[in-house]
């Protein structure tokens, strides 16, 4: 009977978790502290500038989808 509410407090925490990138500072941000806030990048491809873009794409078929560079 325990594992009924330990399921819930896990579904309700997991719903807290901000993929916007919060506490993320454009420009400062190392590739690495983005994937620690963002989780691993669903794709990472060349930018400008010999640049590496990283793709977070959120929501059932990548309907918003956040890039980091």
């Amino acid at each position: 009977m325990k594992v009924i509410p330990v399921a819930v407090v896990a579904i309700v925490l997991a719903g807290c978790a901000s993929y916007s990138g919060r506490g993320l500072v454009p420009g400062q941000s190392s590739a690495g502290q983005v994937e620690a806030v963002m989780g691993p990048a669903a794709d990472k491809r060349p930018g400008p500038n010999g640049e590496t873009v990283l793709w977070f794409p959120r929501m059932p078929y990548g309907d918003g989808t956040y890039a980091a560079r």
